[in-house]
């Protein structure tokens, strides 16, 4: 597959490359997508520049409600959302779209949290009654829902769940701990995983739970994310929780679970193509200016190299994601594989790409007031979200191996 992706980028004619930002996208668009992106890139372009984005971290709020009522307003937030449910019925390469100029844009607020993630599991798992009740808050920018569903000593297996939902009279009382919830401190409610049958790693009995951010007994330690992101670690104590808030079907939410993780980590892997690009760009034409030795720093042939590395690398990306995003809804191996492939390529080569921007740069790329730092920290966080290429690698290896997916693979 890793093959498969760096053949169709080394295949690529530059007539069939789309524009975002002023770098190269690996694949042709249809006209609705080109719309979609020339809507978001212009809007990045306009509305959200650095100093923007300095100005929202250094808030007391630390993100927009206006950048997120306006996200809502271009219909960035209800895309992936079917058009019944109040959303535009796109599909995952739309998504990727919307991903990769928001990695591009540096946007620090909650758009993998709440539209990826939380809105992922209310098209996987929750009733259409339930999406109704809860998809038409989010695509408007009325309200904020996340996902939390990592455990402390989880290891990345999403059925290794301790918070427990015993049944009571009326519903439920949850108990637990949730790890690095993102989102939550800004979160109306949190869209839980629990178990309510089984044993810890059994597949079955596994559900989730709508859980209000300021029911009695949820506690919340706050902290920011490298990048600027807003998370928090969360506490349940014996948290009543009505039987009408349980999502879909109980026990049985471990498929639509996986499903949104490795869509949400295909998301990342678009976010941080964006980000590599943007890396790319600026590197290139700082090495254009720059002067050392009586030559700009682009007329050494080691800085060439350097460059070029760096491009076949954003290039690599690209090709990853659309191989990724193309098996979002195939049969759960195949997913599986695209997704745990696309984190091990764009994790290594954004590592790379964001490493040799900064030591290109100098001190400089160390600064708070260049945006190439800022860049260096997302692509660090995203590296380690939902498995670093390690723990990909491992995966991919173990998926060949067997005929259905697992989502566990601790060393």
């Amino acid at each position: 597959m890793l093959a498969t992706a760096r053949a169709r980028s080394l295949s690529l004619q530059p007539s069939t490359c789309c524009q975002i930002s002023g770098f190269s996208m690996a694949f042709a668009l249809r006209d609705e997508q080109q719309m979609l992106l020339d809507t978001i890139d212009g809007y990045l372009k306009k509305e959200y520049d650095f100093d923007t984005r300095r100005a929202i971290l250094s808030s007391p709020e630390g993100w927009s409600a206006d950048v997120w009522r306006q996200l809502a307003d271009l219909g960035m937030l209800g895309l992936p959302f079917a058009e019944e449910d109040g959303g535009m019925g796109l599909g995952a390469l739309e998504l990727a779209i919307v991903l990769r100029a928001i990695g591009g844009g540096l946007i620090v607020e909650p758009y993998l949290p709440t539209v990826v993630l939380a809105g992922g599991i209310l098209r996987r798992v929750a009733t259409a009654d339930q999406r109704r009740r809860f998809v038409p808050a989010i695509a408007s920018g009325e309200a904020i829902y996340v996902l939390a569903f990592a455990e402390p000593n989880g290891r990345f297996n999403l059925a290794d769940i301790t918070v427990s939902a015993v049944e009571v009279d009326g519903g439920y009382a949850v108990t637990g701990s949730k790890s690095l919830v993102l989102g939550a401190p800004i979160a109306r409610g949190l869209f839980v995983t629990v178990r309510t049958a089984g044993a810890r790693r059994d597949q079955y009995g596994i559900s989730v739970v709508h859980v209000p951010a300021d029911a009695p007994g949820v506690r919340m330690r706050t902290c920011k994310t490298v990048d600027g992101g807003q998370a928090a670690d969360v506490d349940f104590d014996n948290v009543f929780v009505p039987h009408e808030d349980l999502l879909g079907v109980r026990d049985g939410a471990l498929p639509g679970v996986e499903h949104v993780i490795d869509e949400a980590t295909i998301a990342v892997t678009a976010d941080m193509a964006g980000a590599m690009w943007a890396l790319y760009e600026r590197t290139l034409e700082y090495a254009r200016i720059r002067s050392a030795f009586g030559k700009t720093l682009s007329q050494f042939q080691v800085i060439q190299h350097r460059l070029v590395d760096m491009r076949v690398a954003c290039e690599y990306a690209d090709a990853m994601v659309q191989l990724a995003a193309e098996q979002v809804d195939a049969d759960p191996l195949r997913r599986a594989q695209a997704c745990a492939a696309a984190k091990v390529q764009i994790g290594r080569d954004g590592r790379f790409v964001a490493q040799n921007a900064v030591q290109l740069h100098g001190a400089v790329g160390m600064t708070d007031e260049l945006d190439v730092s800022h860049y260096f920290r997302r692509i660090t966080v995203l590296d380690g979200l939902f498995g670093n290429p390690d723990h990909h690698l491992k995966r991919y290896a173990a998926l060949l191996k067997h005929s259905a997916p697992s989502m566990e693979f601790a060393a």
